[in-house]
């Protein structure tokens, strides 16, 4: 694997060889970076899929402060990544992963920017990302009449300006697939992002889901599975 910067700002972290016969763009989830990308690392490079994944402003390397995150930013990062890959190996399959918030954003990526893949793989993706804001850390808008920022148990904190991007850009009102194959997991334990929002945004947009029964978020129990999946999939 290889780090390379992107545009003096976006850290990725690479795995390309020859004879791929498809290429990964790998969004994290919230709160997480470009490592995670190592779960299924092992079975992509038996199956000769190479992966560039990046990490979303604020996260992992990148040095953009918290407060100046937006929902811009984060769609301009993979915009940028997605235009390297197509150029750098026009004549090799790209296939587009996303984890929960980065699912999120790979959908509206999808929507706004009308991008074709070779197939889109999301892992418990937070759909309705700013009600799941809400739920998880049980506030509601008028949290931000007193406060601009809240901030989590891990440190990281999260801005009233990002908060509200994020409400203005729900995909679950408005999203064309645009021809995409598009396949979701999800787990029906999952508290952070429910299953049954899942499966509406399923029904209403004709998309493809597996639900793994007993799995919570992040799906822990079955990330050999999810790497078997993504590969089947992609193949």
């Amino acid at each position: 694997m290889k780090k390379i910067l992107l545009n003096n700002k976006i850290n990725c972290l690479t795995n390309f060889f020859d004879n791929m016969r498809n290429i990964i763009v790998y969004c994290h989830g919230y709160g997480e970076n470009k490592e995670s990308i190592d779960q299924h690392k092992d079975i992509l490079d038996i199956n000769n899929i190479g992966f560039i994944s990046f990490d979303f402003p604020s996260h992992g390397d990148d040095t953009t402060n918290y407060q100046d995150i937006t929902y811009d930013m984060c769609y301009e990062y993979i915009d940028t990544v997605v235009k390297y890959i197509k150029e750098k190996y026009p004549n090799v399959k790209i296939s587009l992963v996303g984890a929960s918030f980065g699912g999120y954003m790979a959908l509206n990526y999808i929507n706004d920017s009308k991008m074709q893949f070779h197939r889109v793989y999301l892992k418990y993706p937070a759909i309705n990302f700013y009600e799941c804001i809400k739920r998880k850390l049980n506030i509601d808008d008028t949290y931000f009449d007193n406060h601009n920022y809240f901030e989590l148990p891990s440190g990281y904190r999260l801005y009233k300006k990002f908060y509200f991007d994020c409400k203005q850009h729900d995909i679950t009102k408005n999203f064309n697939k645009n021809n995409n194959y598009i396949n979701i997991v999800h787990g029906d334990q999952d508290k952070t992002v429910l299953v049954d929002d899942v499966s509406n945004f399923i029904n209403k947009f004709d998309l493809k889901l597996n639900i793994v029964v007993g799995e919570v978020h992040g799906m822990p129990k079955h990330i050999d599975y999810i790497s078997e999946e993504i590969v089947n999939f992609l193949n």
